[in-house]
């Protein structure tokens, strides 16, 4: 994998020599992050980096903005310590004007929070029935990603051409290549995981309104959260409950591999494993990719998640307890 930087005119900045990098995206993340180590010559133009672009056999794997340089001396020359954020911080730093929309679709929301920003329009064309509202504090990016999430279940992502596009696990599932792995584990964890949520509907009532995950159930998870979706429209409150459950489930199960070089998975995408002394065996979700490269070897660590179904039940309660 090749790294480049750019100055603030598009120019590549030359005499770098790529030490080491760490280029992580995750499914719960809106924006990749990279770290990268160089040998320098000088600093004379290192701090003006604005840009920087990471190529993997050719293709653009990431395009982003550099938000910190650093450089040390040591006994082995200069080096520089860059980290970027890709493309998609600039949603991600911008406020939307919160407001309630009537009826909107996917590339509404992209017009009013994205298409200033530069962003492409790679979305499924998605429009609601109902009102949607975009809270005080929210992102530019939660505004289109918290829609999509709730319209299909998905969340968005900007891809290194600066398009906006959908975190999708259609289609065939990766096989990579088990010759090349390193080392794998498997994790149960029901600390993350919402077992019910209660939530009140208008500010002057109790929390009365209950969403509960049939699986925590079984699995002895009982944790609570109350929340006030009072200022929401109706059909946004349950949406709103059920996207912070579903969400809380996915980190359940995971398994974490690590393989030699690039194994060709991308962000969401189903990858088929047989580790039976795991006790795995099947398709499970791309949630987190870290590709790592230092002197001596690259590797990438994929942290894959079983997909869960929550069993989600809603009811009212009749007191509150």
């Amino acid at each position: 994998m090749t790294v480049r930087l750019y100055d603030g005119g598009g120019a590549e900045l030359e005499d770098l020599e790529l030490s080491s990098f760490e280029l992580v995206s995750e499914e719960s993340a809106a924006c990749d992050g990279l770290s990268a180590v160089f040998y320098a010559e000088g600093v004379e133009r290192i701090y003006g980096a604005r840009t920087a672009q990471v190529y993997s056999g050719g293709e653009k794997v990431f395009f982003g903005y550099v938000d910190s340089v650093r450089a040390a001396q040591d006994e082995n020359g200069l080096r520089v310590y860059v980290y970027a954020r890709s493309s998609a911080c600039l949603l991600v730093d911008s406020e939307a004007f919160p407001g309630q929309y009537s009826c909107p679709t996917s590339r509404q929301l992209w017009h009013m929070h994205a298409k200033s920003f530069g962003f492409g329009f790679a979305l499924p064309e998605i429009a609601s029935q109902h009102d949607y509202v975009v809270t005080k504090g929210q992102s530019c990016f939660g505004a289109i990603n918290t829609f999509m999430q709730y319209a299909c279940g998905r969340g968005i992502y900007a891809d290194a051409e600066n398009n906006l596009r959908l975190l999708d696990s259609s289609g065939a599932p990766a096989q990579p290549d088990t010759g090349r792995l390193i080392s794998a584990s498997a994790k149960a964890d029901r600390s993350s995981v919402i077992g019910r949520i209660d939530y009140k509907i208008s500010s002057g009532e109790k929390y009365l309104h209950r969403l509960a995950s049939g699986f925590a159930e079984k699995n002895g998870v009982s944790s609570r959260k109350l929340i006030n979706l009072s200022a929401l429209p109706p059909w946004q409150r349950e949406a709103e409950a059920q996207r912070r459950i579903t969400r809380s489930l996915e980190g359940f199960f995971t398994v974490t591999a690590v393989f030699d070089g690039d194994p060709g998975v991308r962000l969401a995408q189903r990858v088929f494993l047989e580790l039976p002394g795991l006790g795995v065996s099947g398709e499970l979700i791309a949630s987190s990719i870290i590709r790592k490269k230092d002197e001596d070897s690259q590797r990438t660590t994929l942290v894959l998640r079983k997909e869960t179904d929550g069993e989600l039940k809603n009811y009212v309660a009749e007191q509150e307890i």
